[in-house]
């Protein structure tokens, strides 16, 4: 009994230590493994830096010379080294690739294992594929493998690598590399997420973008359009990350383009006017004139376009995206990007230049048409004020909401006395204030007319107003007032009167003479007789009308009338 006691007394005393050792072992363990659960880069979404920070705790933690995190290649065929940490030197590295060709039991296993614990990694048959190419050189005796399974399939590994003599793994050391690659997994749903909130935040921002540079289009001025898209540029320039973005605009005769807008990150804002050739740029053109996106790195370019890509580079562009801006389905320009180094084009972006240049297109031809109104209504306005007549419009109450010059002239009132005034109290009798009113209302039945009114001028003076009245209609076709030009004519109907008062007077004086007068055309037709004639020839005054005067003359006397006739005529 006593000799049992001894034996068990002497095992204890061995034990006791080992048990020791292990509980420290898993205590630092369990501590390094909560300390990095808690570190902000793990949780923040930021994988290169969370994977760096689990390397080094790892090596540190079992004192290991190297440990490194691998990723599938997305066709699953080979592994790629993300982050490699090497103790001794402090440093990382990242880039290298092992195939599974040529290394079929280190793949199987890592589908089917918990973890790979090789301690003679050169020999066990689940590693010993690595031993020529990496192991050996590298002085690699002993691998803890842990792979990191992520969404439900194995998604990379933690290498776990001794460098010098052999290693016998502990269980626990096992344990603490396939926590270490928990963790791993934990921060690539955290960089997971991370990414899933940057690109829900990317498009709110690029939907603002939109919204904003729309928006700010809808009601800009022709004189604020360069401005506008001097803006938008700078915005889409910024939102992109990119060196510089532009507008270039068709020649008229469609063989060069021009510069019109441009933004540059370095903060110049004034445009060179830079025109190309579009004859130097065969292969971008060609399908830009397709209406076309072109999105490369000038590396990217085929060999056709090595002469325009010595081009695109002296402007400083080593990748470049442009889109073209058409109307009606045919080139007027274009809008693009480019950066000084080499890039890759998301989609994204091409759909942002897009919808710029639709926004710019649309812009640009409404400035040209309100341009071309603006001059239109200037040279419209320019005839009303030259005109001879005065010009005058009403609203469907007959209330004046335009007038000229030239009629403010002949009524002798201001634009603002007669403006937002009834028209007909210019009217000199009741009347002409009633054949107004019945015009106006066949105007607004859609009928024209002319007529005359007596005015009363300002100074008190009655004229007679000849009025060529139309309907106006708006741009739906529906009436909405008149308009008249207005001309002076009472000398007109002064003289008319004197006629009519002249001819009354002949006619009393013709009728009461004792003579025969007759009026006859140049050929001798009688057009009138006085009454005179029923004394003289016994004739009516209608018998005569129409015959020939010489009918009535003696033949030898004709020739003599007829030339005293010809010389008075």
């Amino acid at each position: 009994m006593s000799d049992i006691r001894s034996v068990s007394g002497r095992g204890d005393a061995r034990v006791e230590p080992l048990l020791h050792e292990t509980e420290e072992r898993l205590r630092r363990h369990n501590q390094v493994l909560v300390e990095l659960a808690k570190r902000q880069a793990i949780h923040a979404g930021n994988l290169t830096e969370a994977i760096r920070e689990i390397t080094e705790s790892a090596a540190r933690t079992l004192e290991l010379e190297r440990v490194s995190v691998w990723f599938f290649s997305p066709d699953r065929k080979s592994l790629r080294c993300f982050d490699l940490y090497e103790r001794s030197p402090n440093r990382h590295s990242s880039g290298m690739e092992v195939t599974a060709i040529g290394n079929p039991a280190y793949f199987r296993a890592l589908e089917s294992e918990r973890s790979i614990a090789a301690n003679d990694a050169q020999h066990d048959p689940r590693t010993a594929g690595f031993t020529d190419s990496y192991l050996r050189p590298l002085g690699i005796s002993s691998m803890i493998e842990a792979p990191v399974r992520h969404l439900g399939q194995v998604s990379g590994v933690v290498c776990h690598e001794q460098v010098g003599p052999q290693r016998y793994w502990m269980v626990e050391e096992e344990n603490f590399a396939v926590s270490i690659a928990e963790l791993v997994s934990s921060a690539m749903d955290a960089g997971e997420r991370r990414k899933v909130q940057e690109s829900l935040r990317h498009r709110v921002n690029f939907e603002k973008l939109i919204s904003s540079i729309s928006t700010n289009f809808i009601n800009l001025t022709p004189e604020d359009l360069d401005a506008g898209i001097r803006d938008a540029l700078a915005a889409i320039g910024r939102f992109l990350g990119v060196d510089r973005s532009y507008v270039y605009l068709l020649a008229d005769d469609q063989q060069a383009v021009t510069l019109t807008h441009q933004w540059s990150a370095i903060g110049e804002s004034r445009t060179e006017a830079r025109t190309f050739q579009l004859s130097n740029f065969p292969w971008t053109m060609g399908r830009l004139l397709n209406l076309n996106a072109v999105a490369v790195s000038v590396d990217e370019l085929p060999p056709e376009a090595a002469p325009e890509r010595a081009l695109i580079e002296s402007s400083g562009n080593r990748a470049f995206a442009v889109v073209p801006m058409a109307l009606n389905r045919a080139l007027i320009g274009v809008v693009g990007v480019g950066t000084s180094a080499p890039r890759t084009w998301s989609e994204e972006s091409v759909a942002l230049l897009r919808i710029a240049g639709e926004i710019f297109v649309s812009a640009l031809q409404r400035n040209r048409v309100e341009r071309a109104l603006r001059s239109s209504e200037a040279r419209y306005r320019l005839l009303i004020e030259r005109m001879r007549e005065g010009l005058a419009q009403v609203d469907t109450n007959g209330v004046v909401q335009f007038v000229n010059d030239r009629y403010c002239q002949i009524v002798g009132y201001s634009r603002e006395e007669l403006i937002g005034r009834p028209g007909d109290f210019l009217l000199a009798h009741p009347e002409d204030a009633t054949l107004l009113r019945e015009k106006l209302a066949l105007h607004l039945r859609g009928v024209a007319g002319q007529y005359e009114v007596r005015v009363r001028r300002k100074d008190g003076a009655v004229i007679w107003m000849e009025i060529g009245g139309a309907p106006v209609a708006d741009a739906a076709g529906n009436i909405i007032g008149a308009i008249g030009v207005h001309d002076d004519v009472t000398e007109r109907r002064l003289a008319e009167q004197a006629l009519r008062d002249s001819e009354e007077r002949y006619r009393l004086m013709a009728e009461n003479s004792t003579d025969m007068i007759w009026r006859s055309t140049t050929s001798g037709v009688i057009l009138y007789a006085s009454d005179a004639c029923r004394r003289l020839l016994r004739y009516e005054p209608a018998e005569l009308i129409g015959r020939s005067v010489y009918d009535f003359i003696d033949v030898a006397d004709r020739e003599e009338v007829r030339h005293l006739s010809y010389l008075i005529n």
